[in-house]
């Protein structure tokens, strides 16, 4: 129940999809450990529950897979939502089935628009708030001995930990994908996979900058295709996309490794690169 978070977002993300899947699969085996856990504890009501919790996750698996991702959505919060309350409903606040609830809170935010999450967001501090002043007026349905409630609690304290740290894992990854890929696609042609005109123009910058302190020499070469608009009218611009690539596969090959090298026109096939003198 611990990786349910992920179910909630967005079944309009396909990169979730995937996620969700995997947390559902996961998420079954821990209530695998669940049922050995209660079994052993002596609380078969408890056992059984996670039993249901299993069907539901291969459930929900099922589901994503054949892109029913509303459904698999639906019964993972169901899941996360019945079983904290009848764990803490049965054994007690202490023992720790509450934590899960707090997975949804950055779920909730990462699936919906402000709004919606702002009204989920209440919805889940009254259900969770309603659990804990249960805990507080009334003795646990069916209380487990001391010690086996320390382990129940410090087992889903960690599963939850877990689960935290594989969130903020998995999303400082994305962000740092997404960081790199707005840095290539700001800095780089579509087409030739060269430097674009704007990130040359940086470069060129810091190179006069070091030569006005270093006194290092830089030359800069501007180049163009003869004929080339002959090319795009005879041929097409296909052709003519076709030739831009093979030039710059050319000069990315010919010049040495720490050279820059660019397409600086637009339509035309202007080229500018520099290189230190040494």
């Amino acid at each position: 129940m611990e990786l349910s978070s992920l179910s909630a977002l967005s079944p309009k993300r396909p990169q979730f999809w995937q996620v969700a899947k995997r947390c559902c699969i996961i998420a079954a085996f821990i209530d695998v450990a669940f049922f050995v856990i209660f079994m052993l504890l002596d609380s078969p009501l408890l056992a059984w529950i996670n039993l249901l919790s299993i069907t539901m996750y291969l459930t929900a698996y099922w589901a994503y897979t054949t892109r029913k991702n509303t459904l698999a959505t639906l019964l993972i919060w169901a899941e996360v939502l019945y079983h904290s309350a009848f764990g803490t409903l049965l054994i007690g606040w202490d023992s720790g089935f509450h934590y899960f609830l707090l997975m949804f809170v950055p779920a909730i935010f990462v699936s919906m628009s402000l709004t919606p999450a702002i009204l989920s967001l209440c919805g889940l501090w009254v259900y969770y708030v309603a659990l804990d002043l249960f805990g507080w007026y009334y003795p646990p349905l069916q209380p487990i001995r001391g010690d086996a409630l320390v382990l129940v609690h410090l087992f889903n304290l960690t599963v939850v930990f877990a689960m935290f740290a594989y969130l903020a894992l998995y999303y400082l990854n994305k962000v740092n994908i997404t960081h790199d890929k707005l840095g290539f696609f700001a800095t780089t042609d579509p087409l030739t996979r060269l430097r674009n005109r704007r990130h040359m123009s940086e470069l060129l910058k810091r190179a006069v900058e070091s030569y006005q302190k270093e006194q290092r020499l830089v030359s800069v070469l501007l180049l163009d295709l003869d004929h080339f608009k002959t090319i795009n009218d005879t041929y097409g611009h296909d052709a003519g996309d076709a030739v831009l690539k093979v030039a710059a596969d050319i000069l990315r090959d010919t010049v040495r490794d720490h050279d820059k090298v660019s397409r600086w026109g637009g339509v035309r096939s202007f080229w500018c690169f520099y290189h230190e003198l040494t």
